[in-house]
């Protein structure tokens, strides 16, 4: 019902601009078939009108393309989700939410995939795209730490993954999420040391009591045994 509410209020509000449209495009192109100048001066700017019309209708066309694509991806319909993000695309080229949010879906098309060439193609566009959406946005956070992930548990590429945490930490230097997963790498990497100075300095920023902050120190207490 609510997929159904959704795609009603897009074509009633496509549908409303089109008319729109069409009507001050016919006052424009009567102004300028006048033998009056005066007629046709009021033409440029009915025909001015009409495009800022249909630019006003592409920025919400775009808003709910997006809108839909965050309602499917939500509801783990990743098809449908990558559909509409795609319709984005192709109104806003330049937008990096557009690219980060198509990696997400293609991330979990690579995930589910069985057969090895076509995980390998997946992933190889997922990360593509989260690249895409960072050379627009360079220090956009999420699609970051997307890459880092992809990087270092898929596509093997250790170091690169602790550089791409690390330039969220740059920016945000308490950003529990690229903290945690730096630990993490480190740890499997075999950095024991530097895994657990990463972990004693989310110790000191987690709220206490949290859940988070329990597993913390329970990384922690587990490292300094093996030592």
């Amino acid at each position: 019902m609510k997929k159904l509410l959704i795609l009603s209020f897009t074509l009633m509000l496509l549908f409303a601009c089109s008319g729109q449209i069409g009507h001050e495009a016919k006052k424009a192109e009567k102004l300028s078939k006048s033998l009056d100048y005066r007629d046709w001066e009021k033409a440029v700017k009915q025909y001015e009108k009409v495009i800022q019309i249909k630019i006003e209708a592409r920025d919400k066309q775009f808003f709910l393309y997006m809108r839909l694509g965050d309602h499917y991806l939500y509801n783990n319909m990743w098809n449908d989700a990558l559909r509409n993000y795609e319709a984005a695309e192709k109104i806003k080229p330049n937008n990096a939410d557009v690219y980060y949010k198509e990696g997400v879906c293609l991330s979990q098309f690579f995930k589910l995939a069985v057969d090895p060439n076509k995980k390998q193609n997946l992933l190889r566009k997922s990360i593509n795209k989260y690249q895409t959406a960072l050379l627009i946005e360079p220090d956009y956070t999420k699609a970051l730490y997307g890459l880092g992930v992809l990087e270092f548990y898929f596509n093997y590429k250790q170091d690169k993954a602790v550089a791409l945490m690390k330039r969220i930490l740059k920016k945000q230097s308490k950003n529990t999420d690229a903290l945690f997963a730096l630990a993490r790498f480190y740890y499997e990497m075999g950095n024991v040391n530097e895994s657990l100075n990463v972990y004693k300095t989310l110790a000191k920023i987690l709220p206490t009591k949290s859940e988070k902050l329990k597993n913390v120190e329970n990384n922690i207490d587990r490292i300094m045994n093996e030592e």
